[in-house]
């Protein structure tokens, strides 16, 4: 995520000139991301109310996601008013853990469901939604990927999160990372854009 928004940064101050639409690398990697946020979302759901909701820690974080949400709306508009962001990621998770969380505990009805939601966006029954006219600089729309979360919950219960392997070993440098992801993924888009901006602005 951060290496893809560094890379969009560059190609936005004119350091570099890539394609973002047509490049396949450049095209798929966002959507590889958001599919592992989403489908971490499920884990995460899981792994904090499989044993039971625990709706005061579920409305905390409702919370923190929608007024983060509604920042980053506000600040996009003002500074992009005709690509402001109306359904981000932060967005998306927001509206997906509320849809999941009934099925937190019914992996069977979950990647059916998710199953037939793909079914049907693909066969153009359901469309993107939601949909606005403008171009949002980050859009990642409830249906479909809300089937992603879905399949989360589904590869929880398949006992996915018990996978090891020796090269895990070697990634515990990123634990505190995983552990703060949040703050991270707030403030890393702005820190990125105004050390590339104050470089350009250095050098020019």
């Amino acid at each position: 995520m951060i290496i893809f928004h560094f890379t969009y940064d560059l190609d936005m101050f004119g350091y570099v000139d890539i394609n973002f639409s047509k490049d396949l690398f450049w095209y798929w990697l966002p959507r590889f991301i958001v599919f592992l946020f989403l489908l971490c979302v499920g884990f995460s759901l899981c792994f904090v109310h499989s044993k039971g909701i625990k709706w005061s820690s579920f409305g905390k974080r409702l919370i923190i996601l929608v007024v983060l949400s509604v920042g980053i709306s506000v600040a996009t508009y003002i500074i992009f008013p005709k690509h402001w962001i109306y359904m981000g990621i932060l967005h998306c998770i927001a509206l997906c853990s509320i849809a999941a969380l009934p099925f937190v505990n019914r992996p069977l009805f979950a990647v059916a469901l998710g199953i037939a939601l793909l079914g049907l966006f693909a066969a153009g029954i359901i469309d993107f939604w939601p949909k606005m006219e403008h171009s949002s600089k980050d859009y990642i729309p409830f249906i479909p990927w809300v089937a992603i979360v879905f399949f989360g919950i589904a590869g929880f219960h398949a006992g996915l999160h018990k996978l090891h392997s020796p090269v895990f070993k070697h990634l515990r440098f990123l634990h505190p990372l995983s552990r703060h992801s949040l703050v991270i993924y707030i403030v890393h888009q702005p820190l990125l854009i105004g050390v590339v901006y104050a470089f350009k602005t250095l050098s020019s």
